[in-house]
């Protein structure tokens, strides 16, 4: 009797090894499958960031390259004699140009010379926006001379 007892108490403290075991093998399971997700989801995060921030930049030179606003042979430039008459363009044909955006604005920072505001190029309400710092520039006569006056202003374009 005195046997039986002692065997199944060494059988019965196997049994709780056991589950103990299995409870911690189970718990390691869990907290490494809570860090594979977070360390996933985080990956997920950064590689929208980049794409948000590759399609910002397309945006933005998709505008600043257009031929009805580019300043010739300058990078990142927006002329605004140019500007202020694609401003006065009819909406269909700046739709046209401009697929796939909902607005086009410049926010002018600083410039030298006074012109028309022409802050508003194309839509009004956008459901996100990029923005970059670009030069404005305008055709300025000296005699026989033409130059570029430039100032700087922000182009803020929303898809």
């Amino acid at each position: 009797m005195k046997l039986r007892k002692l065997n199944q108490k060494k059988a019965q403290m196997k049994i709780q090894e056991m589950a103990f075991v299995l409870l911690a093998l189970v718990l390691l399971a869990v907290i490494s499958f809570v860090f594979f997700i977070r360390l996933s989801s985080q990956k997920i995060t950064e590689s929208a960031e980049d794409v948000k921030t590759t399609q910002a930049k397309s945006l933005i030179e998709k505008v600043s390259s257009l031929a009805e606003l580019e300043c010739r042979g300058k990078a990142l430039c927006i002329d605004e004699d140019k500007a202020v008459l694609f401003k006065a363009m009819p909406e269909q044909d700046k739709a046209k140009l401009l697929q796939g955006l909902s607005s086009v604005k410049i926010l002018r920072l600083y410039s030298p010379y006074l012109t028309e505001d022409i802050t508003t190029l194309y839509g009004s309400q956008a459901n996100s926006s990029y923005s970059t710092f670009i030069n404005t520039c305008k055709y300025k006569a000296q005699g026989n001379i033409f130059n570029y006056e430039c100032g700087i202003a922000m182009l803020v374009v929303g898809n």
